[in-house]
């Protein structure tokens, strides 16, 4: 599966079960922490400093992520240079545009990744 999600919380106890549990599915995963030592595992599995209370660090976050960013294949780099080379232009040039995806990005998280959010589908996980 080529679809990147972000994860917060992944280093907690229910988190760190949701995140086993989404990379034996198949998920590619970003996990956002605020410690810059945690190394990554597993080969779908990217740590990402970031602390989510400063707003400027959620557009860099989940850039390439789903739909709020760029969805990238994996081990392709010329893919992966193309989206940095947009983002740079799309900040340098296009301000508004890199504004809007910041905040497409801000948004998506709160309203997928809430707290409220995320017991209903715990609930919805364990209840199958």
């Amino acid at each position: 599966m080529n679809k990147t999600i972000p994860l917060t919380g992944a280093s907690g106890f229910i988190g760190s079960a949701f995140l086993k549990n989404m990379l034996a599915s198949g998920f590619r995963i970003r996990a956002l922490t605020r410690d810059s030592s945690r190394k990554a595992l597993h080969d779908r599995l990217e740590w990402y400093q970031a602390d989510l209370l400063r707003e400027d660090d959620w557009g860099k976050a989940l850039l390439g992520v789903a739909e709020t960013g760029w969805i990238l294949p994996p081990n392709d780099p010329k893919a992966l240079a193309g989206a940095i080379v947009q983002a740079i232009h799309d900040k340098q040039n296009n301000h508004d545009v890199w504004l809007e995806r910041k905040l497409a990005c801000r948004n998506r998280v709160l309203e997928n990744f809430s707290l409220d959010t995320m017991i209903e589908k715990y609930k919805q996980v364990w209840s199958t």
